[in-house]
């Protein structure tokens, strides 16, 4: 079928258009992703973690691969090296830029398959509302400076969703071939981006079972290889070197799941009871799991936005042409696959957190300028009776909604990451300047010895054998009985690096046998490092 000028010159406009959209909210994002990082405090725990697997890379990688997805760690480590041509980057701060520059780098790029997502869903102008929004959402903002593995499985995971919907769309092999690369690279970051190969595998199953012309079977079975095959360029041989294809975490996840399913379904008739109870507990797990989902959905949106996403998602279901096709399957399929690994991640563990809720918050906010219109246009008729509704007006109140969602957002969007524990930041700096580069930190926040560039050890029943210094975290209780004795308190600040903080954090240094017995060992005075005023 021929394309018309007036279509072709509609299509360039189109692309104009998107390209300016881009351009506008990257800038933003940079901007704002430069200043969180310049502002930040404490990177997470985690971060901890991936800086250390990064230097790994240096001298044993195989350590690396065999214990976790190595993914954002090699990302880290690649970016160092970059960074390294331009000067010396070997200080602890040098590996927290890098790696800060590198997950604010796939967070700009992510825009880019989001966008085009939301273009294809609720439409361009509604999608470039909804990046801005997400853009402005103080908690996924902050994922980028706080070393957290999100931004980049969020960038490989939504370019292959994208290349998958226009894969079923256009019924292109080689588009299939293109998103199970990209699901192979976001399961090496985390494991669940092999979600996307279950999706395209069940779509293309789908429409092996009705071929039409569009897609005749020779070329779903093609779509099929391709998907297939670029899922394992990356995955072949990082499987290969750890021995097996699913990480422990995930396959430990989804064994004991089978597990108790299993031993539920085969439990006799004397064990009813029993069973009945073992059921009312999973249903109580779940009911649980839910509402902990719908508690982090909520926090990264700010409880503000919730309303309207959901005002969204109720107006364009009802508005959308009811059928069976590729939109509507992979979307409804992405969105029961992550609540379903949620609930079972909250099952086994106990535990969730706002980041693993981020791919959930990514589909939802396109439906956010949606709910947000849908409210504009009902304030519009419920408020202003006197007046026909117009358009202009039905704008204005959009703008305001949207002013005042942004408005919300900035106290938490521009306050550094990690503030509310300064002190924390405070310790670890006293401890680099005032002990020894060979002295042992034991702290339950592995963030203190790291910043403080010293060798760590985790407490483990309280037990401070080997450590040169002890740092607790104490409430108005005041310090643990077990340091009053062989240990000298040198230096103490509130948890938010203010001396009147509820908590404290309180640097304990060990006292040697033949110091313990002198009672005239002398305290460090404020110059050295004692208790100050932050």
């Amino acid at each position: 079928m021929s394309i018309t000028p007036d279509q072709l010159q509609a299509e360039r406009t189109g692309h104009k258009y998107d390209t300016l959209n881009l351009i506008v909210l990257i800038l933003v994002a940079c901007v704002l992703g430069i200043y969180l990082i310049a502002t930040t405090v404490l990177i997470s725990k985690d971060g901890v973690l991936y800086i250390e697997q990064a230097r790994l890379y240096s001298s044993d990688p195989g350590a690396v691969i065999r214990k976790d997805t190595p993914g954002y760690p090699f990302l880290i480590f690649a970016a160092h090296k970059f960074a390294g041509i331009f000067g010396d980057k070997s200080s602890l701060l040098g590996w927290i830029h890098a790696a800060q520059g590198v997950t604010l780098l796939f967070r700009l790029l992510g825009l880019v398959p989001l966008y085009l997502i939301g273009k294809r869903l609720v439409g361009p102008r509604n999608s470039f509302y909804a990046m801005l929004i997400l853009i402005l959402l103080p908690h996924p903002a902050k994922m980028t400076c706080e070393l957290t593995r999100e931004w980049p499985y969020a960038f490989f995971l939504t370019t292959g969703f994208l290349l998958l919907l226009r894969g079923a769309g256009c019924a292109g092999w080689r588009t299939f071939g293109a998103a199970g690369l990209a699901a192979g690279l976001a399961h090496i970051v985390r494991p669940e981006g092999a979600q996307l190969v279950v999706f395209g595998v069940l779509w293309l199953s789908l429409k092996l079972a009705r071929p039409g012309r569009d897609m005749t079977r020779t070329r779903i079975v093609l779509a099929l290889a391709a998907l297939l095959i670029g899922f394992a360029i990356p995955v072949g041989p990082y499987a290969k070197a750890r021995g097996k294809i699913m990480p422990g975490k995930m396959r430990e996840l989804l064994l004991t799941s089978s597990e108790s399913a299993g031993r539920s379904a085969e439990g006799d008739d004397s064990d009813s009871r029993r069973g009945a109870c073992a059921t009312a507990g999973v249903l109580s797990g779940v009911g649980e799991a839910i509402y902990e989902l719908c508690e982090k959905i909520n926090e990264n949106l700010l409880y503000f936005f919730v309303p309207p996403m959901l005002v969204g998602i109720y107006v364009r279901l009802r508005s959308r042409r009811k059928g069976f096709n590729e939109d509507r399957f992979l979307v409804s399929s992405f969105v029961v696959f992550n609540v379903t690994m949620l609930i079972l991640l909250y099952q086994n563990y106990h535990y969730m957190s706002r980041r693993h809720a981020l791919p959930l918050v990514l589909i939802g906010v396109f439906y956010v300028p949606w709910g947000l219109r849908a409210i504009s246009d009902r304030l519009e008729r419920e408020i202003i009776r006197n007046h026909p509704p117009s358009a202009k007006n039905s704008l204005r109140w959009f703008t305001i909604l949207l002013i005042i969602g942004i408005v919300v957002c900035l106290p938490k969007l521009i306050e550094p990451a990690g503030a509310d524990k300064q002190g924390c930041r405070d310790a670890a700096e006293w401890l680099k300047k005032n002990s020894s580069v060979d002295d042992v930190v034991m702290a339950a926040d592995p963030r203190i010895g790291f910043y403080a560039e010293r060798k760590r050890l985790t407490p483990d029943n309280d037990v401070t054998e080997g450590a040169d210094y002890v740092v607790k975290i104490v409430g108005k209780s005041g310090e643990p009985a077990h340091l009053t004795r062989g240990a000298q308190e040198v230096y103490s600040v509130g948890i938010n690096g203010r001396q009147e903080s509820d908590k404290k954090v309180i640097v304990y240094r060990m006292l040697r046998p033949e110091a313990e017995g002198n009672s005239g060992s002398p305290a460090l005075s404020s110059e050295d490092g004692g208790d100050r005023e932050q």
